[in-house]
């Protein structure tokens, strides 16, 4: 089945939403390349944040061909959204995440990464979305 990749690099924009501690973080907005970890952007703050990023609909899809989201490496608690609708809740510790957005697909599309952090991690455990985030159309 051959995969072709399309890699979300940026720009992504990101907003704090909440604090699960006393403390909030010095940054709490703005746009950002992806990958990067929770503690790049947040510091050493747990907390609630949304990710989003805008995309074209691929062109030239077949009837075969399928188009997922793939986060490679995502630690935390989230929801994933395209347009404002839900399409997966996950609970990651580490590992990928994907869904397929073929049948929800517009012209121009909006998705967003809804992470929660309740425990920031040391450097070899990183938290967030450390990892790729991705368009995979894949033919059957």
């Amino acid at each position: 089945m051959p995969v072709h990749r399309i890699r979300l690099l940026g720009p992504w924009e990101f907003a704090w939403e909440g604090v699960t501690s006393l403390v909030a973080p010095a940054l709490t907005m703005g746009t950002t390349a992806m990958p990067r970890d929770w503690q790049s952007l947040f510091g050493p703050v747990p907390g609630t944040a949304l990710m989003r990023r805008r995309f074209h609909c691929p062109t030239n899809l077949e009837p075969q061909d399928r188009v997922w989201l793939v986060c490679s490496g995502v630690r935390g608690e989230g929801t994933i959204l395209l347009n404002d609708s839900v399409l997966v809740e996950f609970a990651a510790n580490g590992e990928a995440v994907e869904c397929e957005l073929t049948a929800v697909l517009k012209p121009f599309n909006i998705v967003g990464i809804r992470l929660t952090v309740t425990s920031v991690g040391v450097s070899d455990h990183p938290a967030g979305l450390f990892e790729p985030v991705a368009l995979e159309i894949r033919s059957e």
